[in-house]
């Protein structure tokens, strides 16, 4: 009798082990929509980002001045804005079809390979965020010399923003777990010039509708 209970009992670790490695590899060795499965990236619908927002009027352009040239990239669009009252902002925005690496190309790697030093940073509120979903960016100085440049960033993840890792982190976390997650994306802003003040009010005018037109591209 002993014996038979002892079988039973070897039989049935026997089962569950079986049954946890069965349950691993459906979990783990199934492709990873975002890690070892590529996400798709809308490119087409993201290239129709208007050429005309509010006052400001653009044109596409072959590459951001100062920055370091981005690679590992899905899509990049790069696009210089201008005002009639003679103002220029350029545009930056690359789409990510993985989550390996979260928050690519910060751009205090971008700039900081091309000679700039941060000089001052302040978070800042994207227009059209609620309670619930507060929409973040960051708003940096950097500065070469006698030179200063602006900058005004966020990662987006459908309808999330946030702009430093951890916070990247978080809003992929919220995603993760949807059968089509959306892919990850940059937005930046740079203009020159000394006035800092000036150079975020003319930002925040861009920020609102890039940040709805990727939210509608991507979801």
């Amino acid at each position: 009798m002993k014996k038979l209970w002892v079988v039973f009992v070897n039989f049935r670790l026997f089962f569950l082990a079986a049954l946890i490695f069965v349950l691993s590899w459906a979990v783990v060795g199934q492709p990873r929509v975002g890690f070892e499965k590529p996400i798709p990236v809308p490119k087409e619908k993201l290239d129709q980002l208007p050429l005309t927002i509010g006052a400001w009027r653009g044109q596409a352009v072959g590459e951001i001045p100062h920055m370091t040239r981005l690679v590992g990239a899905a899509l990049v669009l790069d696009r210089k804005y201008a005002r009639e009252t003679g103002e220029t902002c350029f545009l930056h925005l690359a789409a990510f079809d993985n989550y390996r690496q979260l928050a690519p190309h910060h751009p205090e790697i971008c700039y900081g390979g091309a000679g700039w030093e941060t000089a001052r940073r302040q978070e800042v509120q994207i227009p059209g965020g609620t309670a619930e979903n507060p929409l973040r960016g960051e708003f940096i100085v950097f500065e070469r010399k006698d030179e200063y440049l602006f900058v005004l960033y966020w990662y987006q993840i459908g309808s999330l923003t946030a702009y430093d890792p951890y916070a990247v982190r978080a809003a992929w976390w919220q995603v993760r777990n949807r059968p089509n997650p959306p892919p990850q994306l940059k937005v930046l802003l740079q203009t020159g010039g000394y006035d800092a003040s000036a150079a975020r009010e003319a930002f925040l005018e861009l920020t609102g509708p890039i940040y709805q037109w990727v939210k509608e591209s991507v979801e």
